[in-house]
Formats: C-alpha cells, structure tokens, sequence
C-alpha cells in the first residue's frame, strides 16, 4: 500500500502540512506488512500549491498520479475532498506531528 502524507518539507521528519491543497510536498511511503521501510519513502513538490484557484483539486490530481491510496493530512477542502473520494483514496484528516508520526500510529491502528 501506498500512503502520502502532506508536508511542510522532504521526508519522514518533516512536520505535517495541515492544509492539503497548499502543502508544499507530499511523502509518500510504500508499506508492506504493515511496516514502515524508510527506504521505500519519495518526496514529490506539489507546484499545484502556487495556483491561483483550484489546487486542492490540482493536488489531488498529483496525488493520484503517485499512486498512493490513502493520505494522511491536517484538512481538505470540499472540492479537494470530493475529487479525493471520486479517487477511490482514503484520507485521515486532523493529523498532526511529523511525517513519521502520523504514519506510525495510522499503521498501529490499522494493525
């Protein structure tokens, strides 16, 4: 499975980005067996943030391309959320801490 989590920067001790559509990066971990390899871990810059309307569904978009199915975020908006669950992605909102945290106990819970 693949998780994404947005980012105020690169890697798994980067703090979480509360808003999704303007986070500045998005790292996205490839789990298996419940595990976290942080040698299965990319960072991609979200240039969607920069736009002047419609970077929640931008993001998405980017998301989506990475192949991730489930992300882990402070907040979407509702377009953002909409296009997220047309997606087929499953988000975890209210989260907060770094990249590695928030992963960490998502993995526990999903244990």
């Amino acid at each position: 499975m693949k998780i994404a989590v947005s980012a105020d920067a690169e890697g798994l001790d980067a703090p979480v980005q509360a808003a999704f559509g303007r986070c500045p990066f998005l790292v996205v971990v490839e789990v298996q067996g419940g595990v976290l390899d942080p040698s299965q871990v990319r960072t991609v810059t979200n240039t969607s943030r920069e736009a002047p309307s419609g970077a929640g569904v931008r993001s998405v978009q980017l998301l989506v391309s990475t192949g991730a199915t489930v992300l882990l975020t402070g907040r979407c908006g509702p377009k953002a959320s909409d296009a997220l669950s047309a997606a087929g992605i499953e988000v975890h909102s209210e989260q907060a801490g770094t990249v590695r945290q928030v992963l960490e106990r998502f993995l526990e819970q999903a244990a």
